[in-house]
């Protein structure tokens, strides 16, 4: 039991990779449009950090299918579209409130003294730069994710896609246990219900013959 929950576990985490993740090839930071920087409004603060924001910006996207017209040319047509879809992310105002939100824990005392230690003509300006840094990139992270989830939410999963996916799991099931054969690796997933009865072991071989 133990090891068909081990096998049930890294087998939902591959499915969710293989359909979930086809995004990547979209390049969600690239295809999620900048705004400006001032182009946000604060919704909240951190439940535990008052002094961080948490800021809502917005991005573009445009979700679309290939397909075939009548005259069995492909083309391409938008399942969904928008212009201001919503994302939140943190915006820290010091070093102190950055390595706070990074774990460090640091005491009233510690925080002060950090203050007071990068204050000055030539540790300001660095000591800015960093958290500038880290703001860029909480932005942008979540950004992205944000993006990257509503992308997978409205791409339609194909078929094929389907029987990738489980023929990919089954795959590399296969190569970790080489000594397992396809159908009884197969019935193993049937009984744990991670591949519907329905793909067939005729689908997985047909399957990787395509490979």
């Amino acid at each position: 039991m133990k090891r068909i929950n081990q096998v049930k576990s890294a087998a939902v985490s591959k499915l969710e990779m293989t359909l979930k993740g086809r995004v990547s090839n979209q390049t969600a930071v690239e295809e999620a449009e900048e705004a400006e920087d001032s182009n946000y409004k604060v919704v909240g603060s951190h439940p535990d950090f008052s002094e961080v924001e948490v800021r809502e910006g917005t991005f573009k996207i445009d979700v679309k299918v290939e397909e075939e017209d009548d005259n069995g040319k492909t083309i391409k047509r938008s399942v969904y579209k928008s212009k201001n879809d919503p994302f939140r992310y943190y915006f820290a105002p010091s070093l102190p409130t950055v390595l706070n939100l990074l774990g460090a824990k640091l005491s009233e005392d510690q925080e002060q003294f950090l203050k007071e230690a990068l204050k000055g003509d030539t540790a300001g300006p660095a000591c800015k730069t960093l958290v500038d840094i880290w703001n860029t990139d909480e932005r942008a992270s979540k950004k992205a994710s944000a993006y990257s989830s509503k992308y997978n939410e409205k791409k339609p999963i194909t078929e094929e896609q389907v029987e990738n996916a489980h023929a990919s799991m089954l795959r590399n099931y296969l190569r970790a246990n080489p000594g397992t054969s396809d159908e009884s690796a197969l019935q193993m997933f049937h009984q744990v219900n991670l591949i519907p009865k329905d793909f067939t072991i005729e689908d997985y071989r047909d399957n990787r013959g395509k490979r």
